[in-house]
């Protein structure tokens, strides 16, 4: 999105596609590298936040569907981490009209977008967790569901709980990683008009 305007169209054309599979890698190796080492957070959306701030909402939508079949494909298709990828795409939703529709330049904008993406991936991650996995994915974050479920709340209740505290930490990584990309090509491309 921040590059519309600022490079022609052609060449945008041609950075897309490196651009999205280069996410899609990035995102995988951050996903690997939190499994291998029992973060307990998903790393696994930072390059889609990326992608859709840079390229706009399609290319950030295809960068999410195609980093959860490729984390399929890293871990040997367990098969529980494809119907995720509506989580990783909702990601790119959320940015796309966040930035869409805020001044993505002041940090409290940065601030609202953690917010709304952390709500938004918590339902559905939720969502998914409790209609595809009845709610437990085998993930280590999920002593905190079990342990929210053994409190009397509903399995949607507790996968959402379970997700919020992660996902802040998590997509606070991906914007912090964002932000700083955006405004220095937004205030280039301000420069630019300006002179």
């Amino acid at each position: 999105m921040v590059l519309c305007g600022f490079i022609s169209d052609k060449k945008r054309i041609r950075l897309t596609v490196p651009a999205i599979i280069a996410a899609t890698l990035l995102n995988g190796l951050f996903l690997k590298i939190s499994t291998t080492l029992a973060l307990p957070f998903f790393l696994d959306s930072i390059y889609t936040v990326v992608i859709t701030v840079l390229f706009g909402l399609w290319p950030g939508l295809l960068t999410g569907l195609l980093s959860n079949f490729f984390f399929e494909v890293l871990h040997g298709h367990p098969g529980y981490l494809y119907p995720f990828a509506i989580v990783n795409m909702g990601t790119s939703i959320v940015t796309w009209l966040h930035i869409r529709f805020q001044d993505f330049n002041r940090p409290s904008n940065a601030l609202w977008l953690i917010i709304s993406l952390s709500i938004a991936n918590s339902i559905l991650g939720a969502i998914v967790a409790m209609f595809v996995f009845e709610g437990i994915t085998d993930q280590p974050f999920d002593s905190i569901v079990r342990a929210v479920v053994a409190t009397g709340q509903s399995i949607f209740s507790a996968a959402f709980y379970g997700r919020l505290l992660i996902n802040i930490v998590d997509k606070g990584i991906a914007v912090l990683v964002a932000f700083p990309i955006y405004r220095s090509i937004s205030s280039r491309k301000k420069g630019e008009y300006s002179d």
